[in-house]
């Protein structure tokens, strides 16, 4: 399957996002056609940093709070690998993860309606 082109992916972001009362707004940049960064800004005055290169399909999303990591998941050099809530200094190997998948970790983590969570 071809990799989304940079508009595709942050649709789909955008559409996930619809799904997360938690989600305040988002801001989407798109460099030279093929890098897209987000930023997906959360009620508890976190934010996900979003980074994906259509043509190397690198993705990249990283829960940041005061400059700081708290939560990542990446497919960089070591093919998709998590960072811990607990320890995100750490690479710890993974399967592919949707955003969705993404953030519905981070909705288990800090929100307290998370663990409960179903979506339609």
């Amino acid at each position: 399957m071809p990799a989304l082109d940079p508009l595709g992916f942050s649709k789909l972001i955008i559409r996930t996002c619809q799904k997360f009362p938690f989600v305040t707004t988002v801001s989407v940049v798109i460099e030279d056609g093929i890098i897209l960064k987000m930023r997906v800004y959360l009620e508890d005055e976190t934010f996900i940093a979003i980074f994906y290169n259509s043509t190397t399909e690198k993705t990249s999303f990283a829960l940041i709070k005061e400059n700081a990591r708290l939560f990542g998941a990446n497919n960089s050099y070591t093919g998709w690998h998590l960072h811990p809530f607990d320890s995100p200094e750490m690479h710890i190997a993974s399967t592919a993860l949707t955003f969705e998948q993404f953030l519905e970790m981070v909705a288990r983590e800090r929100f307290p309606f998370g663990k409960d969570l179903t979506l339609p």
